[in-house]
């Protein structure tokens, strides 16, 4: 994988749930200039996210950062997972393999005390076809 292929993974990495979110779907669209997702970008994704993606279609690596992301997910996470005593299947495109993730769900007072860590914790579960997210709370 190119260099810079694995910038733009490390960096989606780090990206905020929602942004990935978003953006996943956005690359599951295959849009092929920024244009195109220019006003969904500016209301629905942070800066830095936007920045992410003008940057991916820019240098024409749409393709690229997409099957990266993917393997990248998929090879080291994909499981089975059984939560309460079911079997966790994809609403979207019915496959039984998902890759998790912990998200801290922030809360804008929280944020604006400085007092992040003090905020509650989901567990999140994403299918490796399709990137559809579940979400858990813990308890």
């Amino acid at each position: 994988m190119d260099t810079e292929i694995d910038a733009l993974v490390r960096s989606f990495k780090v990206l905020k749930a929602k942004d990935q979110s978003f953006l996943t779907e956005i690359l599951r669209e295959g849009v092929s200039s920024y244009a195109e997702v220019a006003d969904f970008a500016a209301t629905n994704l942070s800066s830095q996210a936007q920045t992410w993606l003008e940057r991916v279609l820019q240098h024409g690596q749409l393709q690229q950062v997409k099957s990266a992301l993917k393997m990248s997910y998929s090879t080291a996470h994909g499981q089975e997972i059984i939560k309460a005593g079911y079997k966790l299947i994809c609403p979207v495109c019915s496959y039984n393999r998902f890759w998790s993730r912990k998200t801290l769900m922030n809360t804008r007072f929280s944020t604006f005390v400085n007092m992040d860590w003090a905020n509650r914790n989901a567990t999140n579960y994403v299918c490796e076809r399709c990137g559809y997210i579940f979400w858990f709370f813990e308890e």
